[in-house]
């Protein structure tokens, strides 16, 4: 009985941690060359779970461009600059991730190719 309650108590918690394991046990490996092309039904996952990552990370575009601003600029200056340019950022990346989310099931765009760069926040930063 302490289990159902505990589960009961922390039920979004739970949630979260099944859907991190989930995908992260679902990632996809990326073979690429002339030989490898994704198939359809990885095409309309990855556009899935592009749309719902972005969604709830979108707020990471604000302290990038901040970050970004602030070293090609003075601290005050790149401070503003940065929150204006990362707000509109975080704003398109919501607004595609909830586009892609609505649509994952449909090749719009062409061969479900996003509509942004980076596919995902901060992906730029990793390469």
């Amino acid at each position: 009985m302490e289990v159902r309650a505990l589960l009961n108590k922390h039920r979004c918690l739970v949630c979260v941690v099944m859907v991190i394991v989930l995908v992260s046990f679902s990632a996809q490996a990326l073979a690429v060359g002339p030989m490898y092309e994704l198939s359809t039904s990885a095409k309309v996952s990855r556009k899935f779970l592009r749309g719902l990552l972005n969604i709830p990370f979108c707020w990471v575009e604000i302290p990038k461009e901040i970050n970004i601003a602030t070293q090609n600029l003075d601290p005050f200056t790149g401070f503003w600059t940065g929150l204006v340019k990362g707000t509109a950022e975080s704003f398109k990346r919501c607004g595609i991730g909830m586009w892609d989310l609505m649509t994952f099931p449909f090749p719009t765009p062409s061969k479900y190719e996003t509509w942004q760069s980076p596919e995902f926040p901060l992906m730029d930063q990793l390469e």
